[in-house]
């Protein structure tokens, strides 16, 4: 499943930034390195996102070992009210810049799980921004699930997420709720990357 990338001059300048996040060849190692562990602890496919727009661009990605897979490369964008990563960073916006936001946009519902109303989804938003906690309950594709945990910069904004997603079937919400302090971890590794 593929979305486009929403074409204005802020998005091209995040497009960049995540170009050049992706591309940059020692530091985009250290950071795949650090997925790379932390996928062979949780034994789940986890990813490096940041916003753009209203789409969450996949920066890095590093797959578990299960055949059954979420095509999702580095470069692929998607709703951000529809995933765990994109509903974390919409959830460190002010209201009115969010609410502004998502009326250029369609929230779409992507599966019956989907939160299309803004009020429902203003209500999840605060929740998230509270714990600094995001999931994917099946939002965005039936049967797989997610979390998210921020990267925050030194003044502590949330320029970037970690994320993991993993089959319902095999990895049921509350056990991915039970790698979230590892996910920080890793957050707190990647944010070194950085420079901040």
């Amino acid at each position: 499943m593929q979305f486009t990338l929403h074409n204005t001059a802020s998005g091209k300048t995040r497009a960049r930034r995540g170009t050049v996040h992706l591309n940059h060849g020692d530091v985009q190692r250290q950071r795949h390195a650090i997925l790379k562990g932390l996928v062979a602890d949780i034994g789940q496919t986890c990813n490096l996102t940041m916003l753009v727009k209203s789409q969450v661009l996949y920066l890095d990605r590093m797959e578990s070992p299960s055949p059954l897979r979420l095509d999702l490369q580095p470069g692929t964008t998607v709703p951000a009210h529809s995933c765990a990563s994109g509903k974390l960073f919409l959830s460190k916006m002010p209201k009115d810049k969010r609410h502004a936001l998502l009326a250029q946009t369609k929230m779409a519902a992507l599966t019956p799980n989907t939160l299309t109303d803004i009020n429902e989804l203003d209500v999840e938003l605060e929740r998230i921004n509270v714990r600094n906690v995001s999931i994917d309950n099946e939002e965005f594709v039936l049967g797989i699930t997610g979390t998210a945990v921020p990267i925050f910069d030194d003044k502590q904004n949330c320029s970037d997420a970690i994320a993991m997603h993993g089959q319902v079937a095999t990895t049921p919400l509350t056990v991915s709720l039970s790698f979230i302090p590892r996910l920080q971890t890793a957050a707190q590794e990647l944010a070194k990357t950085f420079g901040f």
